[in-house]
């Protein structure tokens, strides 16, 4: 009788140690669940962050303002996107010119040279979540 009640008990300990040891590795399960939740949201928000004060920083840049030819060539180069097309208007190409890419000078006999001392005018374009997607140029 002795024997049964030892073996019962021991039955009965190890049932309950390994109560225990699910119930520790659900807390840590789940502590682990929320941690990497709050980590996917923090990374989520300073992506969005930083998308706005791209835009922010283009905007102040040049939405409205005056810039010379060879800000127009940076602003291209560094711009220029399958996201953000950056128009350039001159006075021998008043329709514009469409670039997704770096600017590579065609000569000064083509229309769309773009004269470094040159002035032009600029406007900037979002979309309805503010995000930058085009840059307008035009020669003064």
């Amino acid at each position: 009788m002795k024997s049964r009640n030892k073996d019962g008990m021991s039955t009965l300990l190890m049932v309950a140690i390994a109560l225990v040891v699910v119930v520790i590795a659900a807390v840590v399960i789940i502590s682990i669940a929320r941690r990497a939740r709050s980590v996917t949201n923090d990374t989520a928000t300073q992506a969005f962050d930083a998308i706005n004060e791209a835009a922010n920083v283009i905007k102040n840049e040049f939405d409205g303002n005056t810039v010379q030819g060879s800000e127009v060539i940076n602003a291209i180069n560094k711009y220029a996107s399958s996201t953000v097309t950056v128009t350039v208007k001159t006075k021998a190409n008043a329709t514009g010119k469409a670039y997704t890419s770096s600017y590579s000078d065609p000569g000064v006999s083509d229309n769309d040279h773009i004269n470094e001392a040159a002035m032009f005018g600029s406007t900037v374009s979002t979309n309805t979540n503010g995000e930058v997607t085009g840059i307008t140029f035009t020669q003064k």
